[in-house]
């Protein structure tokens, strides 16, 4: 999809979510932050200054996001609940040099998109004190199968 239309697809989730904190991406291009910018949003992640919207994804970034993905997941696995990403994690390991990736053939976005999510929406401190909460509240028994509608939103 063009930078474009999906920062204005953004712009409409974020909307939707009662203007939720939107963290893109902006290792490769800026762009759309500057059209969410010109689309008038203002609920950005910046790590530090309101100058600089966005997530850059680093070698210094990755391992700290995936830590606290790895550790959130170890811990409570049913706080993901989107199919495609738990199955994208079975694919996801420590490579001979040490970096936490997809295994040859395999993709990592949805991976790295939940890692980046729950680093900027909650904070490590903050999921420790939900986590039970959320974990009391789901079924115990997660299976990859949809209910009786083929609804996976319903899990």
């Amino acid at each position: 999809i063009d930078e474009d239309l999906f920062s204005e697809q953004l712009y409409c989730l974020g909307m939707y979510y009662n203007e939720a904190l939107l963290g893109v991406e902006t290792n490769y291009s800026r762009h759309p932050v500057r059209v969410l910018r010109s689309l008038g949003y203002v609920n950005l992640y910046s790590a530090n200054t309101e100058e600089y919207c966005g997530f850059l994804t680093t070698s210094v970034t990755r391992p700290i996001i995936i830590a606290n993905l790895v550790s959130v997941m170890r811990d409570c696995i049913s706080l993901e609940t989107d199919r495609d990403t738990l199955l994208e994690m079975l694919d996801f390991a420590k490579s001979p040099s040490g970096k936490a990736q997809a295994v040859s053939g395999k993709h990592d976005d949805l991976v790295i998109s939940s890692a980046i999510a729950r680093y900027i929406g909650l904070g490590y401190d903050c999921q420790l004190r939900v986590k039970k909460q959320i974990y009391d509240t789901l079924p115990r028994n997660f299976t990859l199968e949809p209910k009786e509608n083929n609804s996976y939103m319903e899990w």
